[in-house]
């Protein structure tokens, strides 16, 4: 991971889109995808990278029950919901997929009984993109502070920052 300067991320946001949680959303050349937000939730981006194309879900749960909702809320429904959005964009194969989020927001709480939505979220996702046989480019995950990043699907890059780890590109 390279450190990136401020500036290269503030211009890198400045035309793009905006993906809110439990939502997904699809770019193609210089134009950006971000979220913030990343605590427990899970950013899965996917990149098809001869068409200069990324997606981005922001997961927000493991598993979706029939009828739960959008299928990019949850970590399990959203690769395959990802890879249509690809496809109606022209999307092409071969696809890698980096995994950033999932942090053990308040890891005392967490005990007992009591599931640990954060790592279900990476499971999960890890397990969808196994399944449709896309591979893992490079993950950010765990750990107990929040994340938000910004997508260059130009450069297949994405800056993380963090409040205490300030930015790094993956």
């Amino acid at each position: 991971m390279e450190s990136l300067p401020a500036a290269d991320t503030v211009a890198a946001a400045s035309d793009g889109v905006v993906v809110r949680m439990g939502d997904l959303d699809v770019a193609r050349g210089e134009r950006t995808l971000s979220t913030v937000g990343l605590g427990s939730c899970l950013a899965i981006i996917i990149f098809a990278p001869a068409q200069q194309l990324a997606v981005l879900a922001h997961c927000m749960l493991p598993a979706r029950d029939e009828g739960d909702g959008p299928a990019s809320k949850y970590a399990d429904s959203a690769v395959p919901a990802l890879l249509a959005l690809l496809g109606e964009h022209g999307g092409a194969s071969p696809f890698a997929a980096v995994l950033v989020g999932g942090a053990s927001m308040f890891p005392g709480i967490v005990s007992g009984g009591m599931a640990d939505i954060a790592a279900q979220n990476v499971t999960a996702a890890r397990a969808g993109l196994a399944v449709a046989g896309i591979p893992i480019r490079t993950e950010d995950v765990g750990g107990q502070m929040g994340r938000s990043l910004v997508v260059q699907p130009a450069r297949q890059r994405i800056v993380v920052h963090t409040i205490r780890g300030g930015q790094r590109c993956l």
